[in-house]
This record gives structure tokens, sequence and C-alpha cells, in this order.
């Protein structure tokens, strides 16, 4: 009669279970979706989060928050970049310095859990800690991306307000920003619109595959 020592057939004691056929390619799509989702945060951490577009009568000017200090101003001689303080909205910048470290972080994380998924993939890194630590490390990156989308287009109206950049929140009707993260506006001299930049859709790009990425990791389990 058969020993049953509680270690299964093909494996012995030390050596981590490897992956069954079905595991195998969901352990594959992980590793691809973490990867995609590290490239997508590097550029969302380098790309404007917000914008105001002002156009008059033969000009366009264009203001775009960057994560970490800077704010880029493009118009139709050129453009360049200043600082938050220099722009006015010094608590606006420490909102976007926030950002900046944010999205740095879950890059690296997605970086690390692109790493494991892989390996996991070919045999290794697939015991129950592990993976365990993996779920966990993806609910946090998936929980840091969709508060980014909430809390900065809650917070940045008051930020702006706060800051009152050039009295631009003291007039009677002040402008949209000071009330609003999207909105648009005209007036006898031009048009005004303002909304999240390619920043903020790429975060949010991010973190539906971090959703996708968790779903795949429930069903992933080393063999019994």
């Amino acid at each position: 009669m058969p020993r049953s020592n509680g270690i299964s057939a093909g494996s012995s004691p030390g050596r981590e279970p490897r992956p069954n056929g079905l595991a195998r390619p969901r352990w594959a799509a992980a590793a691809t979706i973490c990867l995609i989702a590290a490239v997508l945060g590097f550029l969302s951490a380098l790309a404007p989060w917000w914008f105001l577009t002002t156009t008059t009568a033969g000009s366009s000017t264009m203001v775009g928050y960057l994560p970490g200090t800077a704010v880029e101003v493009v118009t139709n001689g050129g453009g360049g970049r200043t600082t938050y303080s220099g722009s006015g909205v010094p608590s606006v910048g420490a909102l976007y310095g926030f950002v900046l470290a944010a999205e740095l972080a879950v890059s690296v994380v997605a970086l690390l859990l692109s790493a494991q998924a892989f390996a996991s993939a070919l045999g290794r890194w697939a015991s129950p800690r592990i993976l365990r630590t993996a779920r966990a490390a993806t609910i946090g990156a998936l929980a840091i991306g969709v508060l980014l989308l909430v809390v900065v287009p809650t917070l940045q109206p008051t930020l702006y307000r706060t800051d009152n950049p050039a009295g631009a929140c003291s007039s009677t009707h002040p402008v949209g920003p000071c009330e609003a993260f999207w909105g648009s506006g005209t007036t006898s001299g031009g048009a005004t619109e303002w909304g999240a930049g390619s920043g903020w859709w790429l975060d949010l790009a991010v973190s539906a595959l971090w959703g996708i990425s968790l779903l795949l990791q429930r069903r992933r389990s080393p063999s019994p």
C-alpha cells in the first residue's frame, strides 16, 4: 500500500509546487497586465493631471498641472515651465507632490508583481505566502489608484480656492476652477475649458488593470 505523507505526487519536501496547466496562462496574463500597469503608471507620473485652456481672438493658452513641482504653460508663441509657487498655487502643488510619490511607488510595485507572476508561471515564487503577499500588494495598489482618482478632483478646487491665484476666486463670479475640477465657460473675451489631463486618465486605466489582475489572482493557486 502506498504511503501517504501529505506531499502530493511530483513534489518533494522543501520545493514549491509546480503550477498546473490552468495556472500558467493566468500567471502569464497577470504578469503582462502588471507590466503594462507599470509602464502606464510611469507615464501618468510624467503627464499633466489637469489642464486649463483659454482661447481668445487669435491666441490660445494652455496650463497643465504636472505631478511633482512643475506647471507647464503652452501658448501660440511657445511655452515653458514654472513652479506651483510661481503660479500662485502652492497648496495645489503639495497635492501633486503627493500624486508623483504615489504614482512612482505604485509603478515600482507593479514591476515587482510582474516579475513575481512571470516567475510563478515558470514554477517559482508560487508558495501560498508569496501569493498572499502579491494579492495584498495588488489590493493596496488598486486602493491607491482609486484614491488618487477621487481625491484629486475633490481636493483641487478647494485648494485652488484657498490659494486664490491673482485674486481669481475673490470676484463676484469666480472662475470655474475655483468651484469644479471639470468645466467650461465663455465670456465676451473668449472661452475657457478645464478638466482632467492625460495623467488622470492614465491612472484610471492603471486602476482598471489592477482590478483585472486581482480577479486573475483569485483564480491562481498552486497545484494540490
